[in-house]
């Protein structure tokens, strides 16, 4: 006889679902943004960004049909994550009268100083270079 086959947990069929919802939104954006475009040179970034992730999903999806997923790690309580995302909604307000510049190299000190570093000068340094190679990028 043939070993039993084993059900997937809650937490797999979860972790499946929402893989595949996001490979679907990845494919649907991806289709949305081809007919949308009058030319396959303004595609230059998307469809590999997009190809990538699709990728990604499926080899995730393999891994858990296969059994063989990371284990699962316990998130931090909701409290924890609230001043995150408070600092993350006060960087995308701020940009229209700050800047980007300002705004990113705030944001990211700001970020530093929360997860646990206590050196002022290296937070702001490492926001102040981060922010100069965005801007160089994006420029």
């Amino acid at each position: 006889m043939g070993t039993p086959r084993t059900r997937l947990s809650t937490s797999r069929a979860a972790d499946l679902a929402l893989l595949l919802t996001l490979a679907a939104l990845v494919a649907w954006y991806a289709h949305d943004a081809i007919g949308a475009s009058t030319h396959w040179s303004n595609l230059i970034f998307v469809l590999p960004v997009a190809g990538v992730a699709l990728v990604l999903c499926a080899l995730e999806c393999a891994s858990h049909i296969a059994g063989r997923s990371s284990p699962v790690v316990r998130a931090q309580p909701a409290k924890n994550a609230a001043p995150l995302v408070g600092l993350f909604a006060g960087y995308v307000l701020s940009l229209n009268w700050r800047g980007f510049d300002v705004g990113t190299c705030a944001f990211i000190t700001l970020h530093l100083r929360f997860f646990g570093q206590r050196r002022w000068h290296w937070a702001l340094a490492y926001g102040l270079a981060v922010a100069a190679l965005l801007s160089a990028f994006f420029s």
